[in-house]
């Protein structure tokens, strides 16, 4: 019954894609044309060089360390996004994913960036994976985790670590100053790890780089508690 109606249903409701508004021609993604996925795919495969430690884009030909980085003193190794937010279909994806509460966002966001996940994991080499959480309050909201999501259909397991505390506004709401502020005092062992995170070499995983603040405050929460190095991976650098 259930499958007739859906059927009904698709036909005077057709699928489109969230980005463009045409309708997908095949199944492979949930809400993205073939089209769509495609332009991500041909844009990012082009990005240019990138700085070491955050890896936004740089615009000068030899590598290194972009003007926030060189002024900076982050305490994680380093971050490694796999796509640029900047894209456009990414944005709008993005958009339904967090602030759409679009739990079927999440498996296109797997697939597209299934690859350079797979070909960053198989040298990473660290010891315990760990996300980044949400707060209950940011839980109960959009009623999911979206890495934890993504994760999920990247069929990737990681150990949860880190709490966060309730917050009042999104970081997404605040201006680049404010978010370094904002972020202080906002997350915390789940727990006595110092036995777990004792020289252990941590991969947090994130889904937006922005200004590095929630990336860098985690990171002081890990490292106060014994861990020996932490490493980032972000899904996408705004």
């Amino acid at each position: 019954m259930n499958s007739f109606f859906g059927g009904i249903l698709a036909f005077f409701f057709p699928r489109r894609c969230i980005s463009c508004g045409r309708k997908p021609a095949g199944q492979e993604y949930s809400v993205l044309c073939a089209n769509c996925a495609d332009y991500i795919r041909e844009t990012s495969a082009s990005l240019g060089n990138k700085c070491v430690k955050c890896s936004t884009r740089l615009y000068d030909a030899p590598p290194g360390l972009c003007f926030d980085c060189a002024d900076r003193t982050f305490r994680f190794g380093g971050n490694t996004s796999l796509l640029s937010y900047k894209n456009p279909v990414i944005h709008e994806l993005v958009l339904s994913l967090k602030f759409e509460a679009n739990r079927e966002a999440a498996r296109d966001v797997a697939m597209l960036i299934e690859k350079p996940f797979a070909d960053f994991m198989k040298t990473a080499g660290h010891d315990i994976v760990t996300a980044v959480p949400l707060s209950r309050g940011g839980m109960k909201k959009r009623g999911f985790n979206q890495v934890h999501l993504v994760l999920h259909y990247l069929g990737r397991d990681f150990t949860p670590i880190l709490t966060r505390r309730e917050h009042d506004v999104a970081q997404s709401k605040l201006g680049l100053n404010d978010r370094r502020a904002a972020v202080k005092g906002q997350f915390e062992a789940a727990g006595n790890l110092d036995t777990v995170l004792h020289g252990k070499r941590i991969l947090l995983i994130d889904d937006i780089f922005t200004t590095g603040s929630t990336a860098d405050e985690c990171t002081s929460v890990l490292l106060d508690n014994g861990a020996a190095s932490v490493d980032i991976l972000t899904f996408f650098r705004a």
